[in-house]
């Protein structure tokens, strides 16, 4: 884990504090999402030390910061593993043509990459990873309400988006 830098000064203490605190939901979340329990600690270490540098930085949640940092470098290395290409609809398909249940998972994954990162995260915990409502709540730090809410939107963004796209289906 990080040791005291330069000065040992009440702020950098309770930042380092806080990080060790935090370390073991990182590293669970980052499990989640790479299921690989070595480039999730990797991750997360990168990723503390991205906090580290950020750390006379005016952050009014560190905590929430940390999640937001492990969140996008999963989402980095799993797109680096995996390319997903999308292919739009072609107008006047037939109907032997329609697109196969890969090619609408696609489309719908791209679509959640246009979501705002929130709700991006919350989708992702609660269909991909089949996390509960209150461990979603708990590990992003807000309240249940919040992931219901967000999950609703999210949902409801992702259907008009969609429908949007593909107004013949």
């Amino acid at each position: 884990m990080l040791k005291k830098a330069e000065t040992g000064s009440v702020e950098k203490d309770a930042f380092i504090r806080m990080l060790e605190q935090v370390r073991p939901r990182l590293l669970l979340m980052a499990q989640y999402w790479l299921e690989d329990q070595r480039e999730a600690e990797d991750l997360v270490q990168d990723a503390l030390l991205r906090l580290w540098d950020m750390r006379d930085e005016a952050i009014r949640r560190p905590d929430s910061l940390a999640y937001v940092v492990v969140r996008n470098l999963c989402i980095d290395r799993l797109r680096k593993r995996t390319r997903v290409e999308y292919r739009p609809y072609m107008d006047g398909f037939r109907a032997d043509q329609l697109p196969s249940k890969d090619d609408r998972i696609s489309r719908v994954m791209s679509l959640v990459n246009q979501l705002p990162i929130m709700q991006q995260t919350i989708m992702r915990m609660r269909h991909m990873q089949e996390m509960e409502i209150p461990a979603i709540a708990e590990l992003l730090g807000i309240s249940e309400v919040a992931v219901r809410m967000s999950l609703s939107r999210a949902r409801k963004r992702l259907m008009d988006m969609y429908n949007k796209q593909n107004p013949q289906l």
